[in-house]
Parts: structure tokens; C-alpha cells; sequence
């Protein structure tokens, strides 16, 4: 991918990978979500408990969205260092949207540290296979540290972080499904479609000597991420 030939230029291995989530709603209606700020801006805060997620939609004449948002976290640490803190782990977020393809790609630059990092996560929403009208948000994330050993700490360390916040962002987007339309979230449910995120296995692919890539096994259960050339 265009991604992975990127992440090549600049480093030797990377940190990859999927993670996918089933939905109550249809592909349209969550993509309608993603791209509405307002929105997004209230799931980073009350759902992943942000200090503060400030964004910027640009329209393209080509139909696609561009958007630009700086967040914070909000931490609870003695002021002095939780400031510091805060400053350490904040970061600007640069996506493109593609509702032709229902899709977005996103790039983090944290404030700190930025020019030694690649870290992108795409996302694109397709039906449920299993029916009942719901959809699956498939994720792949992406993460590249320069700094030897150093650098694997954090990326593996980023990897568990989105795990974490990919689960906040799910428990948030089901209660908010609920809340407008409890009973058929319910029924949903009980057609057997659990949502819930699958349990993320993190590989490391060489980006080097013709590696480069990785596939899954199917989506949605626990994830099976197989390295090839």
C-alpha cells in the first residue's frame, strides 16, 4: 500500500495492526458520524475522556473531506505535572475522508516527537455480513518509531493505548445508539450480532529485504494477522 512504501522510506520494521467493530446501524448512517464533528468532538471528550478536541473541515471539490483537529488528554495528576504531561501526549490529527468509498485515513503528529514517528490508522465501513442491517468498521493501525529499543516501547506502547481508546469510542457509540433506539439495538442483539471490538494482536512487519505487508483472517472474532512477502 501507499502507506506501507511511506513507513519503507523511513524505517527499518513497523508496528501493525486490524482491529474490527460490528454496529447496530447501517454503513451510511455511522459514516455520517465520523464526518460530523460536532458529533466527534462530543465522543472524544465525554467517550474517551479528552481534555479538549478542536477541529477544522476543509471540503474538497473532488467531494472529499479534509480535516484538521488537535486534542489533549485530560489527566489526573498534580497540576504542575500533569501539565507537562498533557503537553507530552498531545497531537494533531490530519484525515481525509472518502464517502464514495465510505473511508478515512488518518495521520497523528504528536506535539512532542512527531518528526521520529509514523502513525496512521485507516478506517473503512462495510455491511454486516451476517445481515440485520448493521455494519463493521474495519481499522488498520499503523505505527513506526525511530530510536532502536526505545522506540519499540513506544510503539508497542501506542498499540495498547488504541485498543484501549478504539473500546471507549465502541461503549460510547453503543450507548449512544441506545439511547435514540433501545429496542432495536436490542433486537439487533439478539440476532446474535455481538458488538464488540475483536481482540487486537499486534505483529511486527519488516519493511526491508521485500517484506512489507500482512493479511487478516476474516473480520469481526479474534483477529488473525499472518506476515508475507
Amino acid at each position: 500500500s501507499d502507506t506501507t512504501r511511506a513507513l519503507h522510506a523511513r524505517h527499518a520494521t513497523m508496528l501493525e495492526w486490524k482491529t474490527s467493530t460490528r454496529l447496530p446501524v447501517s454503513p451510511d448512517a455511522y459514516y455520517a458520524l465520523m464526518t460530523n464533528g460536532t458529533f466527534q468532538q462530543e465522543l472524544h471528550i465525554k467517550g474517551l475522556h479528552m481534555g479538549c478536541w478542536d477541529f477544522v473541515d476543509a471540503p474538497q471539490d473532488d467531494g472529499t473531506l479534509k480535516r484538521v483537529a488537535f486534542s489533549e488528554p485530560h489527566l489526573n495528576l498534580p497540576k504542575i505535572l500533569e501539565r507537562l504531561m498533557r503537553k507530552a501526549q498531545s497531537y494533531n490529527e490530519h484525515t481525509h475522508f472518502t464517502p464514495e468509498r465510505l473511508e478515512r485515513l488518518v495521520r497523528v503528529v504528536p506535539l512532542v516527537g512527531g518528526d521520529t514517528m509514523d502513525f496512521t490508522f485507516d478506517e473503512n465501513i462495510i455491511p454486516d455480513p451476517d445481515g440485520g442491517g448493521g455494519c463493521i468498521c474495519q481499522a488498520v493501525v499503523r505505527v513506526a518509531v525511530r530510536g532502536g529499543w526505545i522506540g519499540r516501547i513506544i510503539e508497542r506502547f501506542i498499540c495498547a493505548t488504541s485498543k484501549v481508546k478504539i473500546a471507549e469510542r465502541d461503549a460510547y457509540l453503543m450507548r449512544h445508539f441506545t439511547a435514540l433506539d433501545g429496542p432495536a439495538v436490542a433486537a439487533w442483539a439478539r440476532r446474535g450480532i455481538a458488538s464488540a471490538s475483536a481482540s487486537a494482536s499486534v505483529v511486527e512487519v519488516s519493511l526491508g529485504g521485500g517484506g512489507g505487508g500482512f493479511e487478516s483472517g476474516m473480520w469481526g472474532g479474534k483477529n488473525q494477522l499472518v506476515v508475507k512477502d
